[in-house]
């Protein structure tokens, strides 16, 4: 656990990371990362424990190899404990990401000049928050997500 986060009237808010994360972050999903070794940065509120909701994060790590497929894994990155889907949670998980790279003085994304490169669903709030807290960042939409609604759409 890195940060918890309490305001008056509202849930708490837990976010999990270690620096390791955020370094493999700054190498693998940032837009000036060499292409082949470039990954994105997953975000998805993917269950929830009761009324809290868990956000993940994830990405591929490039520099490991799993011996039997030879393919390169997803790692967990940053997670998030919460009780509620608001723009402002999420805003407040970007914020913390965005303050724990700030040590790292090759990541220039967080001065707006680079961009990153996430990923997510189409929810709302995920979507807005990643454009207030990256305004520079590219942001591309899962397609299984997108094929699900629209197999829903076709059936109506």
């Amino acid at each position: 656990m890195k940060v918890v986060t309490v305001q008056h009237n509202q849930h708490p808010v837990v976010l999990g990371y270690s620096i390791e994360q955020m370094k493999d972050l700054s190498h693998f999903c940032s837009i000036i990362t060499h292409t082949p070794i470039r990954t994105v940065l997953g975000i998805d509120r993917t269950s929830n424990l009761g009324s809290c909701y868990v956000t993940i994060c994830i990405y591929q790590n490039i520099s490991v190899v799993r011996k039997t497929t030879q393919d390169h894994p997803i790692f967990l990155g940053p997670v998030m404990f919460q009780y509620d889907g608001r723009l402002d949670t999420y805003k407040v998980f970007l914020c913390d990401c965005a303050h724990a790279f700030e040590g790292d003085i090759s990541v220039a994304e967080f001065n707006g000049d680079v961009e990153m490169l996430f990923g997510s669903n189409e929810e709302k709030a995920v979507v807005q928050a990643v454009r207030d807290v990256f305004p520079q960042a590219s942001h591309i939409f899962c397609t299984r997500h997108a094929d699900g609604t629209w197999q829903t759409l076709q059936v109506c």
